[in-house]
C-alpha cells in the first residue's frame, strides 16, 4: 500500500522562480532521505504550486514519517535558505 499527499501552495507573486530553485535544490532529495518519493511538481501559473508526495504504508505511517522529517535537522537546515513566499497552503490525502 502506498499512501500519497497532494500540496497545493499559493505563491507570493514574483517569488516562483526562487521558490521553485530551493524546491529543486533542497526537496526531492531531502524527502527521499526518509523514505518518501515525489510524483510531481509544477507551478501550474505565476502563483500556484502543486506537487505530490508518496510513501509506502497507509496514511498512519505517512503521517508517523512525516512528523519525524518535520522535526529533524535536515529539514531545519535546508529550511535555512528557504525564501519566505507560500502565502497559503492546501494539503490533501489522495484516496
Amino acid at each position: 500500500m502506498k499512501t500519497t499527499q497532494l500540496r497545493r501552495y499559493a505563491i507570493e507573486p514574483g517569488k516562483m522562480s526562487a521558490f521553485v530553485a530551493w524546491f529543486e535544490a533542497e526537496i526531492p532529495s531531502l524527502r527521499r532521505a526518509f523514505g518518501f518519493e515525489i510524483d510531481f511538481y509544477l507551478a501550474t501559473n505565476e502563483d500556484e504550486f502543486l506537487w505530490a508526495v508518496t510513501l509506502d504504508g497507509d496514511m498512519d505511517e505517512f503521517l508517523r514519517v512525516e512528523a519525524e522529517y518535520s522535526v529533524s535537522n535536515a529539514r531545519e537546515a535546508a529550511f535555512q535558505t528557504y525564501p519566505i513566499c507560500i502565502t497559503n497552503k492546501h494539503i490533501s490525502f489522495v484516496v
